[in-house]
C-alpha cells in the first residue's frame, strides 16, 4: 500500500516554487552529506570520456549540475567548456565557490546557472542551442510524469547541435523490492518512450551512483543517446 504522502503528491503534486524551495534546503546545510556528493557517476562520466563517446573540448551542458562537482570534472579531465544548470539557487551559488578556487585556466571553461527545465518558458530563450553533448546524472529520474519526461527530451533537442548527444544517467530501481531484470526493461522504455522520434539508443551499460557515505546500495543505468533530425 502507497504512504499517504505518495498518494496526496500525485492528486495534488507540488508546485515549482515548492520544488525549488525543497532544493534549496538540500543545499543549504553543509554539514548533511546528500547522498550524490561524491558518489562514482564521475566513473561512467570518466569512461565516456576515455571511450571518445564524449570528445575532449566537447560543449556540455550539464543538466541539474548540483554544486557542480561533475561539470568541474569534465573540465578537468576533458577540458570540456561546461554550462552546468540547475533550479536550486543554493546549489549554484555552491557551484560558484567551486568554480572560484579552481586555476583561472579551467574557470574560463566553467559557467553556471538556474534553470528549471519544466519551465513553461523556450529553452532557446535562456541557452543557445549549440552545445554538443547534454550530461544528466540524477535529474531525469526525478520527473515522475509522462509529460514532464518528453518535454525535457524536447527541450534537450533544442539546445543540442545535429548529431549531438545526451548522456543520461538515472536509478536503476524505482524501490529495493524491485526484480532487476524488470526494471531494466520498464527503465528502457521510459527513456525509448520520452525520446521517441527526437533520440535514437545507442547503447546503455551500468553506473553506480552511491556516494561514500551511503549505507545502501544505489544501482544506476546510463543511457547514451544521439539526437536525430525531425521528421
Amino acid at each position: 500500500m502507497q504512504p499517504l504522502r505518495s498518494i496526496l503528491s500525485k492528486i495534488f503534486p507540488p508546485s515549482r516554487t515548492t520544488v525549488q524551495a525543497k532544493w534549496d534546503e538540500s543545499f543549504t546545510n553543509r554539514k548533511r552529506i546528500p547522498p550524490w556528493r561524491g558518489r562514482k557517476s564521475l566513473d561512467a562520466c570518466d569512461r565516456a570520456m576515455k571511450t571518445g563517446w564524449i570528445p575532449s573540448q566537447s560543449r556540455v551542458l550539464d543538466l541539474g549540475c548540483g554544486e557542480g562537482m561533475l561539470a568541474i570534472r569534465m573540465a578537468e579531465v576533458g577540458q570540456c567548456i561546461v554550462h552546468g544548470v540547475d533550479i536550486s539557487g543554493k546549489a549554484i551559488e555552491i557551484a560558484h565557490e567551486s568554480r572560484s578556487k579552481l586555476h583561472p585556466s579551467l574557470q574560463k571553461l566553467l559557467t553556471f546557472g538556474v534553470l528549471d527545465v519544466l519551465s513553461s518558458e523556450p529553452i532557446e530563450a535562456t541557452l543557445h542551442a549549440d552545445f554538443d553533448v547534454v550530461l544528466d546524472v540524477g535529474c531525469f529520474h526525478n520527473f515522475k510524469k509522462v509529460k514532464e519526461r518528453r518535454l525535457v527530451a524536447e527541450k534537450m533537442h533544442k539546445v543540442l547541435r545535429p548529431g549531438g548527444k545526451w548522456m543520461l544517467v538515472v536509478k536503476a530501481f524505482r524501490d529495493n523490492k524491485s526484480d532487476r531484470s524488470a526494471e531494466t526493461q520498464w527503465r528502457i522504455e521510459m527513456i525509448e518512450a520520452a525520446c521517441a522520434g527526437l533520440f535514437s539508443l545507442s547503447h546503455f551499460d551500468e553506473a553506480d551512483l552511491k556516494g561514500p557515505h551511503m549505507t545502501s546500495e544505489m544501482p544506476g543505468l546510463a543511457f547514451y543517446l544521439q539526437k536525430t533530425p525531425l521528421l
